[in-house]
């Protein structure tokens, strides 16, 4: 074989490695610069700490209630498809818990409006938001906004003091974005607010 087809076998070589590596670098890149990107946020206003009338099926006064809520933008370049927010963490920090008592889980969140649970699509620089948690009126208990509220963690709802929640949310084809904040739950359903801790 001359000098020539070595070199050629050279090129060709380089052109299936360049070829391999790129139809995975490309794609990453691609989506780094032009993909979807979450962004979670929790201020102090009534953007995320709302107040509300509970009705019944047929219309009927229930409860007042107030929720706390993060704010989930899609400030990317595409699409945001199927995200779903989680209550990821709680922490009772003024009220010890035992190990048994702590919150393990990562439960699905409510979306604001019809779609509850079900994951959503975020279009580009459109926000919604995730409801975590709620207190109403006639109880002094909180309500989080769980997809399945299950009764393991009935008495960590009832416990007062300073408490630090995280939220983290997850897309196709994203990174996993989180918010941590704290409320002062002292019992009184409008009494309730999120500080954000950033």
């Amino acid at each position: 074989m001359g000098a020539n087809v070595w070199a050629d076998l050279g090129l060709v070589l380089v052109g299936v490695v360049a070829g391999a590596a790129g139809s995975v670098v490309t794609p990453r890149l691609t989506n780094h610069f032009f993909g979807p990107k979450l962004d979670v946020t929790i201020t102090d206003d009534e953007e995320c700490n709302t107040t509300t009338t509970l009705t019944d099926a047929s219309g009927n006064y229930v409860a007042h209630a107030r929720y706390v809520r993060v704010k989930v933008t899609n400030t990317g370049h595409s699409t945001a498809k199927n995200c779903v927010a989680y209550l990821s963490d709680v922490e009772f920090l003024d009220a010890p818990t035992a190990p048994t008592e702590r919150y393990v889980d990562t439960i699905r969140l409510s979306w604001t409006g019809s779609q509850a649970h079900a994951p959503i699509d975020l279009p580009p620089h459109i926000s919604d938001y995730a409801n975590v948690v709620s207190a109403r009126s006639g109880s002094e208990d909180l309500h989080p906004e769980l997809e399945v509220p299950l009764n393991r963690y009935a008495a960590l709802w009832q416990k007062k003091g300073r408490i630090r929640f995280t939220v983290s949310v997850s897309a196709d084809g994203t990174k996993l974005a989180k918010e941590t904040f704290e409320v002062d739950w002292d019992g009184e359903w409008s009494n309730l607010r999120a500080r954000p801790l950033r």
